[in-house]
């Protein structure tokens, strides 16, 4: 959910029938959900990790980007143009009972639930900078939580529900900061660079990951302790790493990456893995991963 000046956000298309060889540590039974335009048009797919069970969730003109899976593993929450501008809708995780949750003249990207389930915060962004905001799915109100003259960005839920990290700042000045859900106690992550984005919370809530760019235009990956105390770089390439997405584990981060000239996935294992990058697929478009959910009753 701008975040990309117009990036919009992980396109993926992730043929993990190879994380059951290489990428064999990781639980073959967990499910990608992802955006691709392999079909000629950005829709939502999904698949297991042992690359059984493909599906495509939806099928429709407009473009459909930005899935997240809701605690239950029952309703994702994705952005889409197919009412004009991007705003968000809601579906069962088979693609059925699509609803439109956000009815906006701006444009509504990167969601993220609750914990309870109960919420979602986005991004919005319009005439003015982008801010973020939080809908209560029931009754559809809306509260924004920030408004000033930065852009705020990319925001995700912390798996206890006490806080929301996200993207602040313009370009050429910009950090991972935290904020209640009532939009109190922010506070900075990160120290300011140049590019930074697409935060997201380990499972554990300990630990952000998130891409930077130190103004090079050579993003990598990065992870951060969520007092700010101790960060680490995971990706060092030539090319650009961004849009990390954490395994339900938190053992191991997908990411696209340009290393091979289009934005492919690729997997990296955190805990006894080799710290080489797994490529998941070769591709001619631009793909990345959305949400990561452990396999059923895991």
């Amino acid at each position: 959910m701008a975040r990309r000046a117009w990036r919009v956000g992980w396109r993926v298309w992730i043929s993990l029938a190879l994380l059951s060889g290489p990428a064999g540590a990781l639980e073959p039974a967990s499910t990608i959900f992802f955006q691709s335009e392999r079909d000629g048009n950005m829709e939502i797919y999904v698949i297991r990790a042992d690359g059984t069970g493909l599906a495509r969730l939806t099928d429709h003109l407009g473009a459909d980007i930005s899935a997240d899976v809701s605690p239950d593993g029952e309703w994702i929450v994705f952005s889409s143009d197919r009412a004009g501008t991007y705003n968000l809708f809601r579906m069962r995780v088979d693609g059925t009972e699509v609803t439109q949750l956000t009815n906006s003249d701006g444009y509504d990207f990167y969601p993220s639930w609750s914990p309870d389930g109960t919420r979602i915060v986005f991004q919005r962004s319009g005439d003015r900078d982008a801010e973020l905001v939080v809908l209560d799915i029931e009754t559809r109100e809306e509260t924004v939580i920030t408004d000033n003259n930065v852009e705020d960005r990319m925001p995700d839920w912390s798996p206890d529900g006490e806080w929301i990290v996200f993207a602040r700042g313009n370009v050429g000045r910009q950090h991972i900061a935290m904020t209640r859900p009532d939009g109190s106690g922010c506070a900075a992550l990160t120290g300011e660079h140049f590019v930074q984005g697409a935060p997201q919370w380990s499972p554990d809530g300990t630990q952000v990951a998130f891409n930077r760019d130190s103004g090079d235009r050579n993003a990598d990956i990065y992870v951060v302790t969520v007092d700010g105390s101790e960060e680490k770089r995971l990706t060092q390439s030539a090319a650009i790493d961004e849009f990390p997405v954490w395994s339900p584990q938190g053992d191991a981060i997908a990411f696209w990456s340009l290393r091979f000239g289009d934005a492919d996935i690729f997997i990296l294992e955190l805990d006894g893995g080799s710290g080489t990058p797994i490529h998941l697929q070769r591709s001619s478009g631009w793909d990345g991963p959305t949400a990561w959910t452990a396999a059923p009753d895991s």
